[in-house]
């Protein structure tokens, strides 16, 4: 079964996109996997406790696993997604980022149940 794509182009330099329309329960967890992968959490007695994270680090590699899940072919190729997606003008690689948390953001079965 082929997966349902979205062709987009981004405002610029009219880079064609093609995104997945939809994860899958296991992209979902890689995805969530890929934050968590990198914390080291500890709870004390009253808090807990994230200081030996490295935020940017953890944020990076999320966003990287994000763009290569989604994320199927930028102008037909789809070698280097991450790399090229980054060498992007800024306005594009807003314009990708943005359609990109359009499909990851997580919505619960009643919010789609009353948007239709």
């Amino acid at each position: 079964m082929e997966r349902e794509t979205i062709k987009i182009t981004t405002p610029l330099e009219k880079h064609e996109v093609v995104l997945k329309a939809w994860l899958t329960g296991g992209e979902r967890r890689a995805l969530r996997n890929a934050f968590l992968s990198k914390m080291d959490i500890s709870v004390g007695e009253d808090k807990v406790n994230t200081e030996k994270v490295n935020s940017a680090e953890v944020i990076e590699e999320a966003e990287n696993k994000t763009f290569e899940t989604v994320i199927v072919s930028i102008d037909g190729d789809s070698k280097d997604i991450v790399k090229r997606l980054l060498e992007m003008r800024d306005t594009d690689y807003n314009f990708v980022t943005e359609e990109i948390k359009k499909i990851t953001e997580e919505k619960s079965f009643f919010e789609s149940k009353t948007a239709q």
